[in-house]
């Protein structure tokens, strides 16, 4: 067991699935090892943090696609029939259904590796939010007793002050809400979820952390290009709701174009949208709105480029990066921008 295998196992049991079609059929028989996050909030996460963490593991290249067309869900997934039984025979890690199977596989005993399964299933099933902008609180769950038992051990272990609550009946959760309790907990199981960390930031920095956004109005806060003021209402309106996901979709949408000019094709499936219709509607208004260019070659093959809009809007995002993840130990050669 080494850290960085913990850490990764930390979040295949929050929101990792190990699934398999031995039968052969046209497509052959296959084996996947997949994990779920929100779009497009989470985009940013497994570009920054998981591909790079499977690639370095495993010498695997996963790929990531939109989970459906009726959801707001990307899956990072891998083929790999050797990835499928070490983690199934050698770790433990049951196959789907998982949801009331898991535990801590024995393997992570020592504490610094517990540390960084914790840090990792933190990442997938754990979360840091301000109630009333400034009263911060890591909440982690888990739909198993037994998992929310060892995360409890673990907690007494590092001498924290916490509390431990159920979730609508089918989930249990451990909570730290006081500075000293989540300031010591973070020492020990750091954030790196990109969403946690830009509330963290927002918290810390003074500025305050609103319920109801997206990675874009974080960002715009962050860098002091929104006020604080434009999000207080305590209850965002659906057209609001709808305005902040087509922002942060927009965001990061344009990170594919960072490295040059690339096809339609490859930019939509780059950037995980949902379908091609949906990512001609959005090429042509970014288009409108001069955040990149498109360039028809001969043959009829569509390609994209940034304009001057679309270079600010990813530079404020490299900013933003920089701002909430370097103290928090995102690499710099993992950067997008």
């Amino acid at each position: 067991m080494t850290s960085e295998l913990a850490l990764e196992t930390g979040v295949d049991l929050g929101d990792g699935c190990l699934f398999s079609s031995p039968t052969i059929s046209k497509r052959g028989s296959y084996f996947v090892y997949s994990v779920s996050q929100r779009f497009p909030d989470e985009w940013l996460g497994i570009e920054l943090i998981l591909k790079p963490l499977v690639k370095r593991l495993y010498n695997l290249l996963p790929k990531s696609k939109h989970s459906s067309s009726t959801r707001n869900g990307i899956n990072m997934y891998t083929y790999s029939r050797g990835l499928f039984y070490f983690k199934s025979r050698v770790l433990g890690l049951p196959i789907s259904p998982r949801s009331r199977a898991i535990m801590r596989p024995p393997m992570v005993s020592q504490l610094i590796h517990q540390k960084q399964f914790w840090s990792g299933y933190q990442y997938a099933d754990g979360s840091f939010y301000c109630n009333h902008l400034t009263k911060p609180i890591i909440k982690i769950t888990s739909s198993n007793l037994t998992l929310l038992e060892s995360l409890r051990d673990f907690a007494r272990l590092l001498g924290v002050h916490f509390a431990l609550g159920s979730e609508h009946d089918v989930a249990y959760s451990l909570r730290l809400w006081t500075e000293g309790a989540i300031m010591d907990w973070i020492e020990s199981v750091p954030l790196l979820n990109p969403v946690h960390l830009a509330r963290f930031f927002l918290w810390r920095s003074g500025i305050g952390s609103p319920s109801g956004l997206h990675v874009s109005q974080y960002m715009d806060l962050a860098l002091g290009n929104k006020s604080i003021s434009c999000f207080e209402r305590r209850k965002v309106s659906r057209r609001s709701s709808h305005q902040n996901m087509d922002e942060s979709v927009t965001l990061v949408s344009l990170v594919p174009l960072s490295r040059g000019s690339i096809s339609f094709d490859a930019w939509w499936h780059r950037a995980n949208l949902v379908n091609a219709i949906y990512a001609r509607i959005l090429m042509e208004k970014l288009a409108r709105q001069r955040y990149l260019r498109k360039r028809r070659l001969e043959g009829g093959t569509v390609f994209l480029e940034l304009q001057d809009q679309g270079f600010a809007r990813l530079n404020d995002l490299g900013i933003f990066l920089k701002k909430i993840g370097a103290a928090h130990q995102i690499k710099s050669e993992e950067c997008l921008i």
